[in-house]
């Protein structure tokens, strides 16, 4: 039996008299934050069932910039071939403006004079906020259509 003395010396009953305090359930915390659902948000792109570009593409460096991304140029690892990457963030902010570019490219790339569309990925970030669109195109070496006009127009 184990006793102990309180501060002046006295005897504390024997630690057997006291019943175990009951367990405190642990809180359910889940182990990551709730992950936003894209579910009925677009009309067009069922971001909830697209592929996660992270281990397909490989990104190298900037070819170009916008008002709603960045464009890479990406090693596509499934086909071998380098592709462009445009990458568009707050998805929600920005839905209408990633809707209409998805739409022009599904509907349009087979166009002779455009560049092919591969697809669009969704890259998940740590907070929704984080996440990411990814439009992948044929990659056009030579920059912008506005960047190809421009030179034609010095050239005359």
């Amino acid at each position: 039996m184990v006793t102990a003395t309180n501060k002046g010396g006295e005897r504390s009953p024997p630690l057997q008299n006291y019943q175990k305090a009951p367990k405190i359930p642990k809180p359910d915390y889940p182990d990551a934050p709730a992950r936003m659902s894209y579910t009925g948000l677009s009309q067009h792109i069922d971001f909830d069932s697209l592929s996660d570009p992270n281990t397909r593409f490989e990104l190298f460096e900037v070819v170009g910039e916008g008002t709603y991304g960045e464009v890479f140029a990406a090693k596509d690892h499934d086909t071998g071939d380098i592709v462009a990457v445009k990458i568009l963030e707050n998805i929600v902010e920005n839905l209408e403006e990633i809707e209409e570019e998805y739409l022009i490219l599904r509907d349009l790339s087979l166009h002779p004079n455009l560049p092919a569309f591969m697809g669009i990925f969704l890259k998940k970030g740590d907070r929704a906020d984080e996440d990411q669109a990814w439009l992948v195109l044929e990659l056009c070496p030579r920059g912008s259509v506005t960047d190809l006009v421009q030179a034609l127009l010095r050239r005359g």
